[in-house]
C-alpha cells in the first residue's frame, strides 16, 4: 500500500507553475515535488468555482448527479476518504476554505479534519442553510483562510506522527499576506 496526498491550491493558474510552464520560476518547491510525482497535463474542472469542483474531485462523480454543490455534500455521495478509511488508511484533511469545511460535511471519512472555522452547522433544514451562508460570509470578512506556511506546519506535524499508509488532503488558499 502507498500513501496518497491530494494538494489543491485555490485560485492558482497552471501557467504560473513551473512544472506546467517552463518559463515560470515562481514555484520551485511545487516543481521539485512534481518531478517526483504523477502530474496531469489535461484536466477539466467540473465547475467554475470551488463548491462546484470539489464534490467531483473528492468523489470522482459529476457534481450534478447529487445536486449538492452549494450547501453540503449529499450523504449518498461516496468520498475517497471514506473508501480509503475502509482499507485501513489513516486519513486527514487540513483546510481553511469555508466552502469545503466541516460545516458542509466534507469531514466524512477523515480521522482528523482540521479546518479553521471550528463550527458545525445544524444537521438539516432552513436553519442549516442560513448557518452555512453565515459561515461563508464570516470567513469572507474575517479572512479565516490560513496561508500556506501556517497550514503546512499543521500538516507536517501530523505526517511526522502518523503511521502508514495515509491519505492526506489539503487545500491552500492563495494568500496576499506573506507573514506566518
Amino acid at each position: 500500500m502507498f500513501n496518497v496526498i491530494l494538494i489543491t491550491i485555490d485560485s492558482l493558474r497552471s501557467d504560473m507553475i513551473g512544472c506546467y510552464n517552463k518559463n515560470s520560476k515562481l514555484t520551485p518547491n511545487i516543481d521539485k515535488f512534481a518531478s517526483m510525482c504523477v502530474i496531469f497535463k489535461h484536466v477539466i474542472a467540473q465547475g467554475p468555482r470551488t463548491p462546484c469542483s470539489f464534490p467531483a474531485i473528492l468523489s470522482g462523480i459529476y457534481s450534478y448527479r447529487f445536486n449538492d454543490i452549494y450547501f453540503s455534500l449529499s450523504k449518498e455521495r461516496p468520498l475517497i476518504s471514506e473508501i480509503l478509511k475502509k482499507y485501513n488508511y489513516n486519513t486527514a484533511a487540513f483546510n481553511s476554505n469555508p466552502y469545503i469545511s466541516k460545516a458542509a460535511d466534507y469531514d466524512r471519512g477523515f480521522d482528523i479534519f482540521d479546518d479553521n472555522l471550528l463550527i458545525k452547522a445544524e444537521t438539516e433544514g432552513i436553519k442549516r442553510k442560513f448557518q452555512l451562508m453565515l459561515i461563508k460570509l464570516k470567513a469572507a470578512f474575517l479572512e479565516s483562510y490560513l496561508c500556506a506556511p501556517k497550514l503546512n506546519r499543521r500538516v507536517i506535524s501530523w505526517v511526522k506522527k502518523t503511521s502508514h499508509p495515509f491519505f492526506y488532503r489539503s487545500i491552500i488558499w492563495k494568500c496576499m499576506d506573506r507573514t506566518m
